[in-house]
């Protein structure tokens, strides 16, 4: 299995404008449908194949109007090489959380906690994130490209990859941003298969190697930090992956998947929202 570079084809029009041609669209595999694969085959099969969508819980929320926020001022300082005013930032995240924050699927823990509560500091911590990280990476961060979709071509393959990359910045920097209720640990980046999936989707799309790899946690304590943490991939951490991939394509053919195993963390009301209904979960 080969990554090979992306040509787009459009259906084609004959020259004697005969019928179109109708080209398969080859189906892909994301990061998330991978990562959700090998934590829990379970939770994969019910949402990708039975089509079972649940609500997101509020750290879900609160990470999707985070990156929204950056999101809204990477874009644009890719062409004015100028931070938008952080409050315009901080605007830009708590509109998205109040709309987010409407269809979360909250816990007995949350609830009990009093919704409006919790909700409301949420909201001020992931203020406070946003102005933080403003401060200590945005504004050091020159961004090439945001949110870049890449759809690498496998040959003889089932799947394609398709990752989209949270941000690649001038010195050829890929990083992935992620919100955590406490610090990562030191071996984090360096274990993360979105960044190698990120590595190999930009070492295709650009035809060179990136110079490195960073993941950028906000980490929501009481005074907020981020964690910057750098990596690299080798070709072999490449390989790995792709030979990952081929081996969740068979299980996907064959229909094995797999339950999340006894004991792990993300088994758990609080990260799965199909726990409560769950007939391979341990009880």
């Amino acid at each position: 299995m080969n990554p090979k570079e992306d040509h787009t084809m459009n259906p084609a029009m004959n020259e004697t404008h005969g019928p179109a041609v109708t080209i398969e669209v080859k189906p892909h595999l994301s990061y998330t449908q991978l990562n959700m694969l090998l934590r829990c085959g379970e939770q994969y099969r019910r949402r990708y194949l039975e089509g079972e969508k649940v609500p997101p819980g509020s750290a879900g929320a609160l990470g999707k109007s985070f990156h929204l926020a950056q999101e809204f001022n990477y874009r644009q300082k890719i062409t004015t090489r100028q931070d938008l005013p952080v409050k315009e930032v901080k605007d830009t995240f708590s509109d998205s959380f109040d709309i987010e924050s409407k269809n979360v699927l909250w816990t007995p823990e949350e609830a009990q906690a009093g919704i409006a509560k919790v909700k409301g500091e949420l909201k001020d911590d992931g203020i406070r994130l946003v102005e933080t990280y403003h401060q200590e990476v945005a504004s050091s961060t020159q961004p090439e490209s945001c949110e870049e979709s890449v759809t690498v071509p496998l040959d003889n393959f089932p799947y394609d990859l398709k990752c989209v990359i949270d941000l690649v910045d001038d010195k050829r920097i890929i990083h992935d941003s992620k919100t955590r209720g406490k610090s990562p640990v030191a071996d984090e980046a360096d274990k993360s298969i979105q960044l190698t999936a990120y590595a190999l989707a930009y070492r295709v799309s650009r035809q060179k190697p990136e110079k490195g790899l960073q993941l950028d946690v906000a980490v929501r304590t009481k005074t907020p930090k981020i964690v910057t943490l750098p990596t690299k991939r080798t070709n072999e951490q490449i390989g790995r992956l792709l030979e990952t991939m081929t081996r969740a394509a068979m299980a996907i053919q064959h229909g094995i998947f797999l339950p999340a195993p006894e004991g792990a963390w993300y088994c758990s009301p609080k990260y799965c929202g199909y726990y409560g209904t769950c007939k391979v979960r341990p009880h």
